[in-house]
């Protein structure tokens, strides 16, 4: 798989637009879901999401990052790469089913009654609930990575819409005819993590060779244990403050403020959708001998940046105008949230680009170290000062340690590997573009026509200053993509 800026605009746009619909649609069924759910009942999914969250990245145990790895080490020999697919999957089911028969004894509910008050959140049916969905979606998530390394966009981009629409349709179906509440928003999760398993597995696990090889699993976890640790101290980072003011704070506050952080997460559906587009091409590109591969890359990051602040700026100028909108008057508190939320996941997606230098370079294990630091910030800032001032800090602290994180990693990769993939001039000013005073004052300012206007002025000098980039790039792979023709 070579790079190929059209392909990657084209896996890229695929997945945005499949995960947008879904994003997209969320957001219109909100006013139904806010108005069938108090916002003590969104708090209740809002504690549970970090498990069904977590399962997944950690009990994966980075072996969809390690499969792509070793796939092009393998790409040449089918037997070979049944062998891997073989060998990974009967490790992780042996696993999976050891930790999920662990976790409904006495002893497992007490480990994780140490993070989820059962007063708030009973273990059974939520937590119970949470885990199956999880783990389903362990076996779920390497087979999707298969078919991200053979270009299956649109097989891909298929499953996240239909995982949308079962989702929705059955957690509106129970909630509305059953009376369930939370609990009908999450069975609506497991259905569509059972349907999508069985679209996904079946089809992929038909590729496997029949032979383990302990070698190749010693060599796969080596690679994805570091990338499993960093995921699960990402996902500690973005819902650890959940976990704290499930502590301190009313359930109502959790749900005004998961609500709030559900719309920021729409960025991340860009930022990683570039990146299963972008994470293979990158592979190849590294390999390959190109002399200016380091200047395309630093061309990139700074594109991808433009594109991920722009969308950021958009929801942070619009998002209380949107929220009054569509939202009950209960909810209007997740105005306050979301642009601190929104410029936390633009740093986020930065740092998602970073860490492909490490996983290539097969230096996994000083992702978790970086990481460890920012979640210890992170956490330590949450402890000490939410109880004092409340849900925002929760916002704040994570902008902080994805902050420093990146900038972690911007030296690491400078000085371990000499490569300088960041126009920091650039980089610099698009972040003061979408995180600034004037800005935050703007925002705050009441809704009505004249702070509307001055609204769309902002972003118009912004698309006037850095959208010329992202033109003449678009432009460019369309002229290379008709003259092929």
């Amino acid at each position: 798989m070579k790079y190929s800026s059209k392909d990657l605009i084209k896996g890229t746009s695929i997945y945005t637009i499949s995960k947008f619909i879904k994003q997209s649609g969320g957001i219109l069924l909100l006013p139904v879901f806010t108005r069938l759910l108090t916002p003590a009942q969104y708090g209740i999914v809002g504690l549970i999401k970090p498990i069904s969250r977590f399962i997944p990245l950690f009990f994966v145990f980075g072996l969809n990052i390690a499969q792509m790895r070793k796939y092009f080490d393998l790409k040449n020999d089918k037997k070979k790469i049944g062998s891997l697919i073989f060998t990974l999957n009967i490790f992780l089911w042996v696993v999976n089913i050891g930790v999920i028969l662990f976790f409904i004894t006495p002893l497992g509910q007490k480990f994780i009654g140490n993070f989820i008050d059962y007063s708030k959140v009973p273990f059974y049916p939520f937590v119970f609930i949470a885990l199956i969905t999880g783990f389903l979606k362990v076996f779920s998530l390497i087979a999707k990575n298969y078919y991200q390394i053979q270009k299956k966009y649109k097989l891909i981009g298929f499953c996240e819409i239909l995982f949308f629409i079962i989702i929705k349709t059955v957690s509106l179906s129970l909630i509305y005819f059953f009376s369930m509440g939370a609990l009908g928003k999450i069975v609506g999760g497991l259905v569509g993590s059972v349907i999508i398993f069985l679209i996904y597995y079946p089809g992929y696990i038909k590729k496997i060779n029949i032979n383990f090889n302990m070698d190749k699993l010693k060599n796969s976890l080596g690679l994805g244990v570091p990338v499993m640790f960093t995921a699960a101290i990402g996902i500690i980072i973005n819902y650890s403050d959940r976990l704290i003011m499930g502590k301190y704070l009313e359930m109502d506050i959790i749900g005004i403020y998961s609500l709030a952080y559900t719309g920021g997460m729409v960025l991340s559906v860009f930022y990683t959708s570039f990146n299963e587009t972008w994470r293979p091409m990158f592979y190849n590109l590294m390999d390959s001998k190109k002399k200016n591969k380091n200047e395309l890359i630093k061309k990139i990051m700074t594109n991808f940046t433009i594109a991920l602040a722009g969308l950021s700026l958009v929801g942070e100028l619009f998002g209380k105008e949107l929220i009054i909108l569509v939202l009950p008057e209960e909810y209007l508190g997740a105005a306050r949230f979301l642009p601190y939320i929104l410029v936390a996941m633009v740093l986020a997606g930065m740092n998602f680009f970073s860490s492909n230098f490490i996983i290539y370079f097969k230096e996994n294990y000083v992702t978790p170290i970086f990481m460890t630091f920012a979640a210890v910030i992170n956490i330590i800032i949450n402890i000490m000062l939410i109880p004092k001032y409340g849900a925002l800090i929760a916002a704040i602290s994570t902008i902080i340690s994805f902050a420093v994180l990146g900038f972690i990693e911007i030296v690491f990769v400078k000085l371990r590997y000499k490569i300088d993939y960041v126009s920091y001039f650039k980089i610099l000013a698009i972040i003061f573009f979408i995180f600034n005073p004037f800005l935050f004052y703007l925002i705050n300012q009441p809704v009505n026509t004249f702070f509307i206007l001055i609204k769309f002025l902002y972003l118009g000098l912004f698309s006037l200053i850095f959208g010329k980039k992202l033109f003449i790039f678009f432009k460019k792979t369309l002229e290379k993509k008709y003259e092929k023709k």
